[in-house]
Order: C-alpha cells, then sequence, then structure tokens
C-alpha cells in the first residue's frame, strides 16, 4: 500500500511539473491557468475597463483598489484630479486595447452599480492590482465580501507608502 501511495503521489508532481512547463512554453503563468479571460476594449481609468468576455462586453471594476478620479460624474463624492489623469495614462500605457487579460471573481461578481467585479492578471501572472499598488498607482478599498487579497493589497500599499512611490509621494497618506 505505502508504495502504491509513493507512485500516486510521484504521478501528481510529475502532472504538476508538466503543466508548469506547458503553461510557461505557451506564455501563461500558473496564475492565469483556470481563469477566465478578456480581450481589453478599452481602459475607462486606472480602476475600471471594459473587456469583451466570450463576445460580450463587460464593465469590469477592480476589487480592493481605489485610484484617483478622473471621470466622475459631477453627483460622485469625488472630484476628478489631476492625480487621476495621470494614473489613467500610465495604466493606458499598459494596458492597451487588445491585450488579454485574466479574470478572477471573489464572493460577490457585481456591485450595486451592475459592474462586473474581478481580480485581472496579466498574462505573466502579475495581478493589476498588484503592479497598481506596488507602484504607488492605487490605494487600497476594500469591501466585504471581497477580501480575498486585502491584507496582501495592505501590505503592498503600505511598502509603496514607505518608499514614496507613486502617489505616496505627496497625494496618498497612510493612516494608521
Amino acid at each position: 500500500m505505502a508504495k502504491k501511495k509513493k507512485n500516486s503521489n510521484m504521478f501528481n508532481i510529475v502532472l504538476v511539473i508538466i503543466g508548469v512547463i506547458l503553461a510557461l512554453c505557451f506564455g501563461r503563468s500558473p496564475n492565469t491557468i483556470g481563469k477566465d479571460r478578456g480581450t481589453v476594449v478599452r481602459v475607462v481609468d486606472g480602476d475600471t475597463y471594459i473587456l469583451d468576455i466570450d463576445g460580450t462586453e463587460e464593465r469590469i471594476r477592480l476589487i480592493g483598489v481605489d485610484t484617483p478620479e478622473v471621470k466622475a460624474p459631477a453627483s460622485y463624492y469625488k472630484e476628478n484630479t489631476k492625480e487621476g489623469a495621470t494614473v489613467s495614462e500610465i495604466v493606458k500605457d499598459r494596458i492597451k486595447q487588445g491585450d488579454t487579460l485574466y479574470i478572477e471573481y471573489d464572493t460577490s461578481k457585481t456591485d450595486k452599480y451592475g459592474r462586473t467585479l474581478a481580480y485581472l492578471y496579466f498574462p505573466n501572472g502579475v495581478m493589476v492590482q498588484e503592479w497598481l499598488l506596488s507602484q504607488g498607482y492605487a490605494n487600497v478599498a476594500t469591501y466585504p465580501p471581497n477580501t480575498k487579497y486585502a491584507d496582501h493589497f495592505t501590505e503592498l500599499a503600505h511598502r509603496a507608502a514607505e518608499k514614496k512611490v507613486g502617489l505616496w509621494n505627496g497625494f496618498f497618506t497612510e493612516s494608521n
């Protein structure tokens, strides 16, 4: 029995290794395997994107982050800022129409505005939210029940604040 279990474990390990090798050969990170994928139609602003998912355009709002506003309606509680325009342009330079992004959902798939809520990944497996936070282009915005990466995001924002990168160099302030 012990030999059978050992062989079974070895077989599983070999399958995982083969999966990782295939993923790398085809340009996909293990972080993107098993996730839905969408094609960027347009970047609305730093934390909102329009993706074509299986032929349907969906407005995706990033879970767990908030970037300064650039296109807020007059009735919105936040005002548009030049920092919002700057972040939006940086994101548009990094994420282009036609790019593929991979999608991970959390507990609640939509918000009260009807937007799809998601974590997005670049093909290399880096999460868009991680990139935004580590570069200081976004701050943490946690809204339960979508809290899967809240602690991780808080740590990334804290590190960016300590280094005073991006908008932590005068726009954002860290509260303890």
